[in-house]
């Protein structure tokens, strides 16, 4: 029973005479087995996110344990490593009984929730606006005014032209390009914002069924085409900036991706809009380099804010090698380290205005 029927299950599986109903106690055990694969205490052979947790370290690792573990500034004792959480832990729990003692805990306290001691946090107040950010937006929207996403969309088409690396699946096309082109821009604009091709089509006045729209979504916008138009905008991207502001660097910041996790990792939370536990990883890629944030960000924390940063991150690349170096093993629950990604080269009719091309790899 211990570790595998909670308590408040009991009384439905052991029924007054002692006996064990086999149908309850087969679902414990199936609920133990889950929260024992998601803290990777049991591992599936050939699986990919549950696989063995030692496949995750380096191939070196037993070599090069202290150079490792020298890398994230942690003890080679996991007795030290323990007996220092303990104590910070100890320490917060202190500070945090003395704060509720005197009233000096900003409004936190300890309740009680489903009959269990829980923490209350209030929510903070909103800080003061920042002198002058009222003025400057009112400046951008005298410069500039309101621009409609999609509009900036086909803009940038029309200014490098992405849409046409974008060809199709099949053996043959008949499609004009001119038509193609309207088509690419709403479908990757529906994909890009998450409306979807039905909302797109049910909000549009561009004439286009919602047909028409998914067969250019299955024939046209594949892995390979989509890099082949994310490498020529980022290199007419790099062409168009002045230099005298911007530098000859070539790097690039991404967005965020949302990395599923098993939901007792703390930085986990539970999403709507992408289905499931997982955090945010923000990311700048360089030449023969991949720049992650160490901080994870959560799903509902400011997008902006985690991409205008200081580079508070871990660099793993070499730039004489370009190879990347993974974590230890005590961040291998936070963070997987990946192959960068290989970026084609520029197009030949897009070399003359580029400076300085995307590089192969």
């Amino acid at each position: 029973m211990d570790g595998v029927v909670r308590k408040d299950w009991r009384e439905a599986v052991v029924d007054d005479k002692g006996r064990v109903e086999r149908i309850l106690y087969e679902l414990c055990v199936l609920v133990a087995l889950r929260d024992a694969v998601r803290r990777r205490e049991i591992y599936v052979e050939g699986a990919a996110r549950w696989r063995n947790p030692e496949d995750d370290l380096p191939g070196d690792f037993d070599a090069t344990r202290t150079v490792h573990y020298a890398a994230i500034r942690q003890p080679l004792n996991p007795r030290a490593f323990i007996a220092d959480l303990k104590k910070r832990m100890t320490a917060g729990l202190d500070g945090l009984t003395a704060a509720l003692a005197d009233g000096s805990a900003g409004g936190v306290k300890v309740t009680t929730r489903r009959g269990e001691p829980w923490i209350t946090v209030p929510k903070l107040e909103p800080l003061a606006e920042p002198t002058g950010l009222q003025a400057l937006k009112d400046e951008v929207v005298r410069r500039w005014g309101v621009l409609d996403l999609l509009d900036v969309l086909k803009n940038a088409d029309f200014m490098t032209g992405f849409t046409d690396e974008f060809y199709s699946v099949a053996a043959y096309e008949r499609i004009d390009r001119d038509v193609l082109q309207r088509r690419l821009l709403l479908a990757l604009f529906a994909l890009g914002t998450n409306m979807g091709i039905r909302a797109i089509v049910a909000t549009g006045e561009h004439g286009e069924s919602e047909a028409v729209l998914r067969h250019v979504r299955r024939h046209f916008i594949t892995v390979d085409n989509l890099r082949a138009a994310v490498t020529r905008l980022v290199n007419g991207t790099f062409a168009a900036g002045d230099t005298e502001w911007w530098g000859r660097g070539t790097a690039c910041a991404s967005d965020s991706k949302k990395f599923g996790f098993w939901s007792s990792n703390f930085m986990t939370e539970y999403h709507a809009r992408y289905g499931g536990n997982g955090v945010m990883i923000y990311c700048h890629v360089e030449r023969k380099n991949v720049c992650i944030y160490s901080q994870l960000k959560s799903c509902s924390s400011s997008e902006v804010a985690a991409m205008i940063e200081g580079p508070a991150a871990a660099l793993h690349g070499r730039r004489d090698r370009g190879e990347l170096r993974r974590h230890a093993r005590r961040l291998r629950g936070r963070l997987r380290a990946h192959r960068a990604a290989q970026v084609p080269a520029a197009a030949p009719l897009e070399e003359h205005r580029q400076h300085p091309p995307v590089p192969p790899g």
